[in-house]
């Protein structure tokens, strides 16, 4: 038995523990434990600390913006479940409208559908909540994400047509470029290349410093400046 699983048998510890590498803990702003990060629906950290310092309101926000589309039980729903693993949604939300045309009674068709139409009026939402907010980053991110996972149904095409309207303002093209890099930044954590994103931040930290994705690449320079 190794030192740290001697430590957590010894404290009796109920919570799960991880191993990090320093480039991890550079990224998530981890400075001593415990520490939590909190992850929204975007996949953005928008809070990092102890985790008694977690405000429970911030938590419910985020709550209330995430939305998810969980597979129907059945084998029935084989070929829908599939469509929904893949992200595949507007391919989903055709055969669960299809489904419910040859059974309108169907629970399960009619719990996919349900699932799939709210996630797509929340994204609608928030693009157009974003809007009025002025980051219209985050809305063009929001409208090319309805353009992708719902592709081949009429919102799909409006998302579009809407994503290259705030394409041609004047005031979004810093912002949408800003959330271009700060998304690519993210890919790229994924991948365990820390420093290649950090660097990214950085340069749309000093770059792009009134946009909204600027401010949260700076609010991270300022947590782990380079």
């Amino acid at each position: 038995m190794g030192l740290i699983e001697r430590h957590i048998e010894k404290t009796k510890m109920r919570f799960p523990v991880a191993r990090t590498k320093a480039r991890v803990d550079m990224l998530y702003g981890v400075e001593g434990f415990p520490h939590a990060a909190l992850i929204d629906a975007s996949g953005h950290l928008v809070w990092s600390g102890h985790p008694g310092g977690l405000e429970e309101s911030l938590v419910k926000r985020l709550l209330e913006d995430a939305a998810f589309v969980a597979p129907v039980e059945g084998k029935a729903y084989k070929g829908l479940n599939k469509r929904i693993r893949k992200r595949e949604y507007g391919k989903a939300l055709a055969e669960a409208v299809k489904g419910l045309k040859k059974a309108p009674e169907d629970a399960g068709f009619a719990k996919a559908r349900a699932s799939l139409e709210g996630l797509l009026e929340h994204k609608r939402k928030a693009a157009a909540a974003a809007v009025d907010a002025g980051d219209h980053g985050l809305a063009w991110g929001l409208l090319v994400e309805v353009e992708e996972l719902f592709d081949g149904t009429d919102e799909a095409k409006a998302a579009k047509a809407r994503a290259k309207e705030l394409e041609k303002l004047p005031e979004a093209k810093d912002a949408i470029e800003a959330y271009k890099k700060i998304r690519k930044a993210d890919e790229v954590a994924l991948t365990g290349d820390y420093e290649k994103a950090a660097r990214t931040y950085k340069t749309v930290a000093s770059k792009f410093p009134d946009t909204a994705s600027g401010r949260r690449a700076r609010a991270f320079m300022n947590r782990h400046p380079l």
